[in-house]
């Protein structure tokens, strides 16, 4: 189980949870310190291809009221890495998967 969010200083942070026991983990993602768009509302998505392990993540956030940064997370090397910026969009949205 996978769950994104941001917290009261707009970073945006990941946990991991077990289909096997009912603790979470902290993620990797706090690491890159990646600050969200403080507004009333933020656009947030994390975008799974599948159940292969080697299938990334694609997480998309507004980092302003116009722009949206994607980044990516593999299993393998457990870090998260800028893939680009996605401009004029409404930092309110979602983007779908």
């Amino acid at each position: 189980m996978f769950r994104t969010d941001i917290d009261i200083n707009n970073q945006i942070r990941h946990r991991f949870g077990s289909n096997d026991s009912t603790l979470w983990s902290n993620g990797t993602i706090g690491t890159a310190e990646l600050v969200a768009y403080d507004g009333d509302l933020v656009g947030l998505q994390a975008c799974w291809s599948g159940l292969n392990s080697s299938v990334p993540i694609r997480l998309f956030y507004a980092s302003n009221s116009k722009i949206f940064k994607e980044y990516l997370w593999r299993a393998h090397d457990d870090k998260w890495m800028w893939q680009r910026s996605w401009s004029n969009y409404s930092g309110a949205a979602g983007v779908g998967c």
